[in-house]
């Protein structure tokens, strides 16, 4: 039952990218690639705290995720979005 409620969701998201004139596809994989490279920088951030990132609890993964999340906005000259609402 769930798999048809999610296939709803993401039929109407398709629609609202449709009208918007974005390609919903396109603006997946840039989602994708912009959420890899940010948990790669929090991995990254886990190692300099001499930790792993796959072995910390989820708060900590939280806190290095945003925290390489907001570093990445700032370097590239968006408005940094703090706390744990926004984009991914």
């Amino acid at each position: 039952p769930g798999s048809f409620e999610l296939g709803d969701v993401l039929f109407a998201a398709i629609a609202v990218a449709q009208r918007l004139g974005v390609d919903a596809e396109l603006a997946l994989r840039e989602t994708a690639v912009r959420f890899r490279r940010r948990l790669e920088h929090a991995s990254e951030l886990a190692r300099a705290d001499g930790r792993r990132f796959e072995d910390a609890d989820l708060d900590d993964q939280l806190e290095w995720y945003l925290t390489a999340r907001l570093l990445e906005q700032a370097s590239s000259g968006e408005s940094p979005t703090p706390g744990r609402s926004g984009d991914i």
